[in-house]
């Protein structure tokens, strides 16, 4: 019976609902699209380029281990990254070479090189010996034999505009380079440019004598890659003290030494054997922050998404049950019960939830894709970091906003069907009460909690302490003004309503109505305010951060004092004396 009536509301009420309908729409549209960018930081793989043609790539260790001596005689391993490429030696290939599983092994050395019109980051310079690894083959011109010749692949020289014979200059750790483009390749990479030297060239301009930062395998049995760990087990450990160097070792790791068993000393393992999805971690440095920044990313916004809903849901309903409650309190006194009233105003909410959540999923996916696409865009993420449609984030989205929705409407209705029936009709004709002291207190509690951080973010100075700092102090005010909604949005109405009375009719009546039922309007204002806060906070933090950088960047750039070699000034010229006009 409950249920038929809820139907009969709703069709009857429906411009009442429309509000409710659009934030969980939107609510179940973002938590399906941050959904999706959650599952692609769990579960996709960033694919090699580089590496691609290469089933085996034995690489250096990119971490530090040390083990860390806690109390009761136990030890805990940590991992620490490090920046740099890690190295290998270079006669390992050879070692490796020689397994009778083994047909055959490239080495390849990287170094960063910057092309006009080319990408500002993940360019690298290569020796062409290490062109099979991802299977290049030459289009047009000739493999790089002297200093000054290169071969750049395809998507490098349609955007730097190089071509057969073109004479550019490339920017490395050596100085600038002019060089000559010899040879362009038939394939592209997507996500980096790739500029390959002669290999002496190649291996000069990286700096590391005896070292490569990769040696791809080509294993002529299936064997070959447990035949290179064991290999490598046989190898020596390099081990040393906790003071790290910056110069590379054989492992590829920082310089180490010392005892490797003593707590508190990191090793660092000579080589890994990477295949399947492994390779593209090792190619791409970032892939695995770039996954934890799109896991981090997703639950962040999807939570925010679904509070932001919630309480723009109580609102919506609030106001409805405020308007409806004289019939809510006629219900009650021809015997309704409180509980027959809730499952009236909960079954309204589920109607609502269902239609919007359903249709908010299914909008969210087109929606998780596009927010990968603006995030590649960005350089936040790397473009070979597929996104994952799945059907995990629709099914999340869809149920966490059908319950939202029915949450909402029961935390709106329970004060309406608490009372007595009776008490239900003498509140529905009488003027609603002022708010309680105990609520107007803790509302300046919040208040003055809110001005404590706002005031602390003036002195923090830091990314990791100031984020938590800020979005405490939006939800600090924001419940201030919850609890406070009616005494602010009265006092709003007394000062923004004076422009409204000189109109001696309409506008002198829109401001008293205001006026009067500021409660119902602080149910409208309070999740709106919550919404702006919460979305001017995600938006501008990003572009505060960013401007603090570059004025770091360029107070950084910008030298106190420049020291040179001794020169005499010239003498000053003295300027002529001006004529004396008069007495």
């Amino acid at each position: 019976m409950m249920l038929g009536l809820s139907l009969a509301t709703l069709r009857h009420r429906m411009a009442a609902f429309v509000g409710a309908f659009v934030a969980l729409f939107c609510a179940a549209a973002m938590v399906c699209g941050c959904g999706t960018l959650l599952v692609t930081g769990l579960t996709s793989t960033v694919r090699p380029e580089r590496y691609a043609a290469a089933p085996i790539v034995v690489s250096g260790d990119r971490n530090v281990h040390a083990i860390e001596k806690q109390g009761n005689g136990k030890t805990k391993e940590k991992t620490k990254p490090i920046a740099d490429h890690a190295w290998v030696p270079a006669d390992l290939a050879e070692r490796i070479k020689a397994l009778p599983s083994v047909r055959a092994v490239a080495t390849e050395v990287t170094f960063p090189v910057l092309l006009p019109g080319g990408p500002s980051s993940e360019s690298w310079g290569h020796g062409w010996e290490s062109a099979p690894l991802a299977g290049l083959t030459l289009a047009a011109g000739r493999a790089p034999s002297a200093p000054d010749e290169v071969v750049v692949d395809a998507a490098t020289a349609a955007r730097a505009h190089l071509s057969l014979g073109a004479t550019t200059p490339a920017r490395t750790a050596s100085g600038t380079l002019a060089v000559r483009v010899v040879g362009v390749t038939a394939q592209g990479f997507g996500s980096q440019a790739a500029v390959f030297f002669a290999p002496d060239r190649a291996r000069q301009l990286a700096g590391h004598d005896g070292l490569v930062s990769a040696i791809g395998v080509f294993p002529a049995a299936p064997s070959a890659a447990a035949d290179i760990r064991a290999l490598l087990a046989t190898a020596p450990t390099v081990s040393a003290a906790p003071t790290v160097s910056a110069a590379p070792t054989v492992s590829g790791g920082p310089t180490v030494s010392g005892d490797p068993t003593a707590p508190g000393t990191p090793t660092v393992p000579a080589a890994v054997v990477s295949t399947g999805d492994d390779r593209g971690t090792v190619e791409f440095t970032d892939a695995a922050n770039a996954q934890v920044r799109l896991i981090s990313m997703g639950a962040v916004l999807a939570g925010t998404s679904l509070l932001v809903a919630l309480l723009v849901v109580v609102g919506t309903f609030g106001l409805s049950i405020q308007q409806r409650q004289r019939e809510i309190a006629v219900l009650r006194a021809v015997g309704a019960t409180g509980r027959q009233v809730r499952k009236m105003i909960g079954g309204e909410a589920l109607v609502v939830g269902l239609a919007a959540g359903a249709l908010g999923a299914v909008a969210g996916l087109p929606l998780g894709g596009w927010l990968h696409e603006r995030f590649v865009a960005l350089d936040v993420i790397p473009a070979n970091l597929p996104v994952v449609l799945s059907p995990f984030p629709v099914l999340v989205a869809a149920a966490a906003t059908l319950l939202s929705g029915w949450a909402a409407a029961r935390i709106s209705a329970r004060r309406a069907t608490a009372i007595k029936p009776v008490e239900a009709l003498g509140e529905a004709e009488l003027k609603p009460a002022r708010p309680s002291w105990t609520r107007i207190g803790f509302g300046v509690l919040a208040t003055a909690g809110a001005v404590v951080l706002t005031a602390l973010l003036t002195v923090l100075h830091t990314d990791a302490a100031s984020t938590p700092v800020c979005f405490n102090a939006v939800l600090l005010w924001c419940t201030a003004l919850s609890l406070l909604g009616p005494v602010v949005v009265r006092g709003a109405t007394a000062v923004l309503g004076l422009p409204l009375r000189v109109s001696r009719v309409g506008g002198y009546l829109a401001a008293h109505n205001l006026r009067a039922g500021a409660h119902r309007l602080s149910s409208v204002v309070n999740p709106l305010t919550l919404l702006i806060a919460m979305a001017c906070t995600i938006l501008f933090t990003a572009t505060t951060v960013d401007h603090a950088a570059g004025a770091q960047r360029q107070r950084g750039n910008t030298a106190d004092f420049v020291v040179g070699p001794a020169s005499r000034r010239p003498p000053r010229r003295r300027s002529p004396p001006s004529p004396v006009c008069g007495r």
